[in-house]
């Protein structure tokens, strides 16, 4: 069981209160000391409670929601109470908490992430000013040229630079410098499974007709997505367009949407540009175990506090 400083080992569960709904609940071992609760929602600590008459965390859980139900395991936490991988988004951290408390999530500053979700919504502009003369569906799947062959390029450029943004931010501070540069995508498929991306599927909003789109399915450790394949196909042959297909170019720009809330939370597009439907949806994504969550420090009840735990170290 992990500890923190202190040596106080944490316990996580979840239940289902009658007026809250599911609640995940962290329970705090003070040695010779009442144990303290916490229920946690949308990354906030709720409510918190102490007995001093309670000396194990079964009783203690069972003392504060008798009216609970669905109880499940007391398990060790793998993230500490505070502790979150920087720039991975795990559900509990919604994107409306994001965007009120980026400096807490050290995700980068506000514009930065602007930034981001303005290059895809340029993205998606020309993708739509192609389903103007191509509509997306089965039958098209293969049709390629110069536009989306463009839409290609400019979706694979934005998800290597996301991804290298995400392992340096999750990487020795002493590294970072030049580590940015010496990435490749062999190097990026270990962010596959801490973000879930495979995990993740988008649809077109407006063409029922087209599949759903998992970008990142295909990715494995001596594999990469057929549209990072095409994408390749082109850069070293710019020339080469039979590849740059319009299945590629929509599989790519999913995987940019994708990349954004698997960093940020769900609906941060919209979120930070107000705007109002996207050209994709996500449709389906990862639901994190109880012991997975990020949830608030508790420590001397320092509500809201968070600190970064680094995957590559």
């Amino acid at each position: 069981m992990r500890t923190d400083a202190s040596d106080r080992p944490v316990h996580v569960t979840s239940c289902r209160h009658p007026i809250r709904g599911r609640i995940v609940v962290q329970i705090w071992e003070y040695p010779g000391q009442p144990y303290w609760l916490h229920s946690v929602q949308g990354g906030e600590i709720v409510a918190t409670w102490s007995h001093d008459d309670v000396r194990d965390p079964a009783e203690a859980l069972q003392r504060v929601f008798p009216d609970s139900t669905d109880h499940g395991p007391l398990v060790p936490a793998q993230l500490l109470p505070g502790e979150y991988h920087p720039r991975i988004w795990r559900n509990g951290i919604d994107a409306t908490w994001i965007r009120d408390n980026t400096s807490a999530m050290n995700t980068g500053a506000i514009p930065t992430i602007r930034q981001r979700v303005i290059a895809l919504h340029r993205i998606q502009r020309q993708l739509e000013n192609v389903f103007e003369v191509v509509t997306p569906n089965t039958e098209h799947a293969e049709v390629y040229g110069e536009a989306t062959g463009q839409i290609l390029t400019l979706a694979a450029t934005e998800i290597e630079q996301l991804l290298k943004e995400v392992f340096v931010a999750n990487s020795d501070p002493a590294q970072r410098a030049h580590l940015f540069r010496s990435l490749n995508m062999g190097a990026l498929f270990a962010l596959v499974a801490p973000m879930r991306l495979r995990e993740w599927e988008a649809r077109l909003q407006f063409f029922d007709d087209w599949p759903a789109i998992r970008p990142f399915e295909a990715w494995t450790n001596g594999a990469v997505p057929p549209w990072w394949t095409a994408y390749n196909a082109r850069k070293h042959d710019p020339a080469g367009r039979s590849e740059s297909t319009l299945i590629n170019a929509i599989s790519a720009v999913a995987a940019v949407h994708v990349l954004l809330e698997a960093q940020f939370g769900p609906g941060i597009e919209n979120l930070l540009l107000q705007t109002g439907t996207s050209t994709l949806g996500i449709t389906a994504k990862p639901t994190w175990a109880d012991v997975e969550l990020y949830s608030p420090a508790t420590e001397y009840h320092q509500h809201g506090t968070f600190r970064e735990r680094l995957l590559f170290q």
